[in-house]
């Protein structure tokens, strides 16, 4: 029976005696290693050892026999397995003593753990081009904050200049053409402070900790207090959980969704509704208005950055905001879907994980 098991285990097995000669091997050890049977009963088990740590490899035997006991081989080192045709491959290796009549033999588990390497290799890719990436995006942030507004500022100020310093020089047309200045510096401003919004996302590295959302929502219906007002709006609301998170990327979030609430509401005042129920070990949040709705086919488009279901004149903005709320709820390793229909309003859901008190 006991041959029976290590023939047929899908693990390439290998039992010595003390010299090292091989006495037994399985199917998938001829597979793994390329040599027959008969061959590598004819043979020491530094056949396959690569050639570089073959001179060792008896004293490690020899100290795995001074104290024998089931154990993975090479913590913290990279093991190799050499075939007949003297290629190498990473291996998991465990070794297991087997007493019989007396005496004491060692059998060998041998993994082939190439793939995994190859995948640990991809993620440590990954990893870096990550690393890489959020670099850059600091860079463009610096770059953006500085460089960028800079002149938009000399342009808005002198062309204001001219307006108020040149007033009665200037006829309608000139005071239209830097009024139209002004407003482009403007947008040109609010769409690198967006922009900045979403690429500051995923460069920032604060760790997560406790959230109350509770306490976020009270700040930002404080901070958005004046934009109710305009519009004669309301904000209902639930109680909220504690979360696990990044709080002002929370604040973020929910001050985008509320504000487009507010912004996208047809002929009645907005009723914004903010609720969260459990559901799958995270937390479901929903945030739901009464506006003009989203038609079914731009439900996962409005996500998108720089997309835009209207008209700079009817609806100002620039087609950031859900693009950072998408950014922000995938770097809380959450989900975020729209459901609506033109004129019914429209419901943003997104998830969250709660947060876990250690």
């Amino acid at each position: 029976m006991y041959r029976e098991a290590i023939e047929s285990s899908p693990t390439a097995k290998v039992m010595i005696e003390s010299s090292g000669r091989i006495v037994m091997v399985n199917r998938e050890t001829e597979r793994l290693f390329g040599y027959t049977r008969e061959e590598l009963l004819k043979e020491n088990v530094e056949v396959l050892v690569p050639e570089r740590f073959r001179d060792a490899h008896p004293q490690h035997r020899d100290s795995f026999l001074r104290s024998p006991s089931e154990r993975r081989m090479g913590a913290g080192r990279d093991l190799f397995g050499r075939r007949k045709d003297g290629s190498e491959f990473p291996i998991e290796l465990g070794l297991k003593p087997v007493h019989v009549n007396g005496r004491t033999y060692v059998l060998s588990a041998i993994v082939d753990i190439t793939e995994r390497k190859r995948l640990e290799q991809g993620l440590r890719e990954s990893r870096e081009a990550l690393e890489q990436s959020n670099m850059e995006l600091k860079q463009f942030a610096y770059i953006a904050s500085h460089d960028l507004q800079t002149p938009l500022r000399t342009i808005a100020g002198f062309a204001q200049l001219l307006s108020d310093d040149f007033a009665e020089k200037l006829d309608d047309d000139a005071r239209a053409y830097i009024g139209r200045i002004v407003s482009g510096c403007t947008r040109m401003q609010t769409l690198i402070d967006d922009l900045l919004a979403y690429s500051r996302v995923e460069s920032r590295t604060r760790p997560f900790e406790r959230v109350d959302m509770d306490e976020v929502l009270r700040d930002v219906a404080s901070m958005l207090e004046a934009d109710l007002a305009e519009v004669a709006g309301e904000l209902r609301r639930q109680p909220l959980p504690v979360v696990q998170g990044d709080r002002s990327q929370l604040t973020q979030l929910l001050m985008n969704l509320i504000g487009n609430g507010l912004k996208y509401h047809g002929e009645v005042p907005p009723v914004i509704n903010v609720s969260a129920e459990q559901a799958d070990g995270h937390w479901v949040f929903a945030v739901r208005d009464n506006g003009i709705g989203i038609a079914e086919q731009h439900h996962d488009k409005i996500f998108e950055i720089f997309r835009r279901l209207h008209t700079q004149h009817k609806y100002p903005g620039t087609g950031i905001g859900l693009a950072v709320c998408r950014r922000i709820v995938e770097r809380h390793g959450g989900k975020i879907w729209a459901a609506s229909k033109p004129g019914e309003g429209a419901t943003f859901s997104f998830t969250l994980n709660p947060y876990l008190d250690d």
